[in-house]
């Protein structure tokens, strides 16, 4: 392949991911985008099922992550990319129109000056219930932080500098919370490269989002880019997965997304110590519940209630083992 011509790396994490793999592939290379400008990286922890297979009978490139966690091999992919944009997908992330990758492209190409680009997750509705809600929220904390209690257009709405056709550009002032860099986020690899030559090296692909939409203030959404997501998502395994970054945000702090993008965003630091205080009133979590079963027409979000309050216990369990010097670890994300 002729990196000289890629436009797109796609970077994949996966781990056993034969679930959703091949689809999520397929739809990658039926993108109307010409595939010899588009690379896949696979970048696997190991797996023991046909993951590997499937990720060869697309052509792409695999490449081993000994750390098998998500955050690591998005690092390993940004290593290895030669493409002018990097796309962060999950192997269980699909996109649903053809066109997607090429409005992308045009979109960025059209402003130059904008090197980010967020998308948004849906569940189809014959789904897992509870993946709307993971899609929408993440979970309780991180809604309290980022108050994502609507749609990521309705959510920015106060940044909205101006709309060009499909696309919503949104600016930020330097203390404004900006959003997650999740899947399906583009960021212009060729800028990072140039003008962050060593975080390019050190950091994984969320926070490289966050000190690149830091310094350039801008950020694109297009309103018809909607990333199907197939997560596992049943009871058990999101409050294992819950239970995973609790641990990690206090006991593996340099492995925690949120404790290195508050390093960059110092108001998450503020808005962390609030969330005791918002669990104590009872009143706000119950509100914020209702608002979003409104807000998304689906009554699986009162869960959020539940959830804030299993959210709160693990964090006073986990601070009261630091405490007295013992730590938690899980090596395996929602195991």
């Amino acid at each position: 392949m002729d990196t000289k011509c890629l436009i797109y790396s796609i970077i994949m994490p996966t781990f056993n991911s034969e679930r959703t793999l091949d689809e999520a592939l397929n739809a990658i290379r039926s993108q109307n985008f010409n595939q010899d400008e588009i690379e896949i990286l696979v970048v696997d922890g190991g797996s023991t099922d046909n993951t590997r297979k499937i990720a060869e009978k697309y052509n792409c490139i695999i490449i081993d992550n000994p750390e098998r966690l998500p955050e690591p091999a998005k690092k390993y992919g940004m290593m290895y990319a030669k493409g002018k944009y990097v796309c962060i997908m999950g192997s269980d992330e699909i996109l649903t129109e053809k066109n997607q990758l090429l409005e992308r492209y045009q979109i960025l190409e059209k402003h130059p000056d904008i090197h980010c680009l967020i998308c948004s997750l849906y569940a189809p509705k014959d789904y897992a219930p509870l993946c709307a809600y993971i899609n929408a929220v993440g979970d309780p904390f991180t809604c309290f932080v980022y108050q994502t209690y609507s749609n990521k257009i309705s959510n920015l709405r106060k940044n909205l500098y101006k709309k060009d056709g499909h696309a919503y550009i949104f600016k930020f002032a330097p203390d404004d919370i900006t959003p997650i860099g999740d899947g399906g986020t583009v960021l212009d690899l060729e800028f990072i490269r140039k003008n962050y030559e060593k975080e390019a090296d050190e950091l994984e692909s969320s926070l490289l989002f966050d000190i690149v939409l830091r310094d350039t203030k801008y950020l694109i959404i297009l309103d018809n880019d909607w990333v199907k997501h197939l997560s596992k998502a049943d009871f058990k395994t999101y409050l294992n997965k819950v239970k995973f970054r609790v641990v990690n945000n206090i006991h593996d702090v340099e492995k925690s997304g949120f404790a290195n993008r508050a390093q960059i965003k110092q108001k998450l630091n503020r808005r962390k110590y609030l969330y005791p205080i918002y669990c104590l009133t009872i009143i706000w979590p119950l509100m914020d519940s209702i608002k979003m079963c409104i807000n998304f027409k689906n009554k699986v979000f009162m869960c959020h209630f539940i959830f804030t309050y299993y959210v709160m216990i693990q964090v006073i369990y986990e601070y009261a083992k630091k405490i007295f010097g013992k730590k938690s670890t899980i090596t395996e994300y929602g195991k």
